[in-house]
C-alpha cells in the first residue's frame, strides 16, 4: 500500500509546474530577504539601509520594510516603463527613496534599452543568446542619467545591496568600488553564460 501511496504522490507533484506555482526568482529573493539580519548577524532592528539597483516593479521593498523597522531602502530605476507606477507606489513611505537613474560605472547619460519582455530593460543591448534562448527582441530606447553608488553614498555605508540589472552588473560594481567595502551583504543576479546582451559578463 505505501509504495502505491508514494507513487500516487511523485505522479501528482511531477505533473505540476512549480515555476509557476513558485517562481525561482520569487524563491531565491525571498530566501535572501527574510535570511538577512540572520545571515549578517544581526537583529533586524540592526539593519539600516538597503540600496535596490534594478526595480522592476519595487516588489522587494515592501519585504524589506516590513522585516527591517529601522531600514531605508533606496531604490534605482531608470526605466520610464516602471518609474511612474514606483512613484505612486512609494512617494508617501518617507523611509523608501526612489531614484529614477541608473547605477554605472560612470556619471552622466547612456541609452537604456527596452526589449520586449517586461523587467528586462538594461543599459546593453540584446545579444544574440538573448534573442535565441529567451526570444528577446528591442523596442524603443531611451536616454536616461547614469550615476555611480560611490557618489551616491560617501560615507560608504549598506547592508545590502541587491543588484538585478540584466548584464550590466559590472557596470555598477566598478561605480561602487569604495561602498563595497562597507556592505554587509550582495545579491546579484548572475549568469553562466555570455551572449544574452552585448558585452555582458559571467561567473
Amino acid at each position: 500500500m505505501l509504495p502505491l501511496i508514494k507513487s500516487f504522490f511523485r505522479r501528482r507533484i511531477g505533473a505540476l509546474d512549480l515555476g509557476r506555482i513558485y517562481p525561482s526568482y520569487d524563491y531565491v529573493s525571498n530566501v535572501a530577504i527574510f535570511g538577512l539580519a540572520r545571515n549578517l548577524l544581526q537583529a533586524p532592528e540592526n539593519i539600516e539601509r538597503v540600496c535596490v539597483v534594478g526595480v522592476h516593479d519595487g516588489d522587494e521593498a515592501p519585504k524589506f520594510l516590513r522585516l527591517h523597522p529601522k531600514a531605508h531602502v533606496h531604490l534605482y530605476e531608470p526605466s520610464a516603463r516602471y518609474v511612474p507606477k514606483l512613484r505612486r507606489r512609494f512617494e508617501q513611505n518617507a523611509r523608501v527613496t526612489l531614484r529614477p537613474v541608473a547605477a554605472s560605472d560612470t556619471a552622466g547619460h547612456a541609452d537604456f534599452f527596452e526589449n520586449n519582455r517586461h523587467g528586462d530593460g538594461s543599459l546593453l543591448e540584446v545579444g544574440t543568446q538573448g534573442r535565441a534562448l529567451f526570444g528577446l527582441k528591442p523596442a524603443e530606447t531611451t536616454k536616461v542619467e547614469t550615476v555611480r553608488l560611490d557618489d551616491d553614498f560617501p560615507d560608504n555605508r549598506c547592508d545590502c545591496l541587491w543588484i538585478d540589472v540584466q548584464g550590466a552588473e559590472m557596470m555598477v560594481l566598478r561605480g561602487a568600488e569604495n561602498l563595497l567595502r562597507g556592505t554587509g551583504c550582495i545579491h546579484i543576479e548572475v549568469s553562466a553564460h555570455s551572449g544574452f546582451y552585448q558585452g555582458d559578463r559571467n561567473v
